[in-house]
């Protein structure tokens, strides 16, 4: 897979995730909904935790290590 494709699906899902989460406080705070509010910034920290505990944290190291060894190590021809 293309790594400068991977970097756009990444952006496009993080700018949808954040476009539908903005929608829903707009519309739960318009129609006065405490409790879909609540669970709409509570999903939406759950959410943030996660990207960044990904991006930050090991997941991110363990899958930059797989690119440096399989850059290192190229496969051999199909025979």
């Amino acid at each position: 897979m293309d790594k400068n494709l991977g970097q756009w699906g990444a952006i496009a899902v993080s700018i949808t995730v954040l476009v539908t989460f903005v929608g829903a406080l707009v519309v739960s705070f318009f129609i006065k909904d405490q409790t879909m509010m609540s669970l709409t910034v509570g999903a939406a920290v759950a959410n943030a935790t996660t990207a960044v505990g990904y991006w930050l944290g090991s997941s991110r190291g363990s899958q930059q290590k797989d690119e440096t060894i399989a850059a290192s190590h190229p496969t051999p021809p199909a025979a």
